[in-house]
């Protein structure tokens, strides 16, 4: 990525980009399958893996890889009863400087009975200028299993930009059974009193977890030098962190997969080969 990076927009910015991805995933003959698939504008799927067999490894690609005022990305992914499914991206979002426009994002996931899915994007970089909406909303059925998280660095600590301006709206719903058990929305405005001054916040979702594994994952925070908390409303289990390190951030997140997975899911932890790309 150069310098002008920060202050690129599209020459089309004063209508936005609109981009659009609907996806069904079921089970067929021992395996997770997509079933159907549309897209409008550059968001698609690439080919299906299964490096586990019958989960359904899927990457999601944005060739543009950044949004700018104005832009609006909306992902609509339908995982059928007994359907499972890992989700991820291949590299870092981009939510570049706006010239006073809003750039909307918007995930919808809706998960059938017994069937499970892993949401692992990548982290999300918000350039100091950004003006950007987020939205996540999972709706979960009976026995539905989910591991999801989302991370957000705000400037680019590493070249010594920080979020001096810009604003940034994340919102975060999960429903379960039709009762909505979380809703969260996260206001970074002009700097970064929201996030302690950390440039880097994550949040990771559990269903259905334990207290056993809220207090695995906890041991384990404690060794962290950053902020970060575990809390377990009935079955749904929240991990924040706060970090100024995003390798360390990285390493904590695969670590508390590697927990949740093996009691979640059932299953080790199998990285995306996308990721070593």
């Amino acid at each position: 990525m150069t310098q002008s990076d920060a202050s690129w927009t599209d020459p089309m910015s004063g209508h936005g980009w609109k981009a659009r991805l609907s996806v069904r995933l079921e089970p067929v003959a021992g395996q997770t399958r997509v079933i159907r698939q549309q897209h409008v504008g550059p968001l698609r799927v690439q080919r299906a893996f299964y490096p586990e067999g019958e989960i359904c490894h899927l990457y999601l690609l944005h060739p543009p890889g950044g949004v700018v005022g104005s832009d609006s990305l909306s992902i609509n992914v339908t995982v059928a009863p007994g359907a499972k499914s890992l989700l991820t991206m291949p590299g870092a979002a981009k939510l570049y400087r706006s010239n006073g426009a809003t750039a909307e994002i918007a995930q919808y996931f809706s998960l059938g009975t017994d069937s499970q899915l892993e949401w692992l994007p990548p982290i999300s970089i918000c350039f100091s200028g950004c003006k950007s909406r987020i939205k996540s909303e999972f709706r979960l059925s009976v026995g539905a299993r989910l591991i999801a998280w989302e991370t957000f660095c705000f400037g680019r600590p590493v070249m010594g930009e920080k979020f001096s301006t810009g604003s940034v709206q994340t919102s975060l719903r999960i429903w379960c059974d039709e009762q909505l058990i979380l809703n969260e929305v996260l206001r970074v405005i002009d700097g970064l009193t929201t996030t302690a001054e950390f440039p880097l916040h994550s949040t990771v979702v559990l269903m259905p977890a334990s207290g056993a594994l809220r207090d695995q994952i906890r041991t384990m925070l404690v060794k962290r030098k950053n902020p970060a908390g575990a809390t377990l409303f009935d079955a749904l289990l929240i991990v924040r962190l706060l970090d100024d390190d995003n390798l360390q951030l990285e390493a904590d997140l695969l670590q508390i997969w590697r927990l949740a997975r093996q009691q979640i899911m059932g299953k080790n932890v199998n990285v995306p080969r996308i990721w070593s790309t």
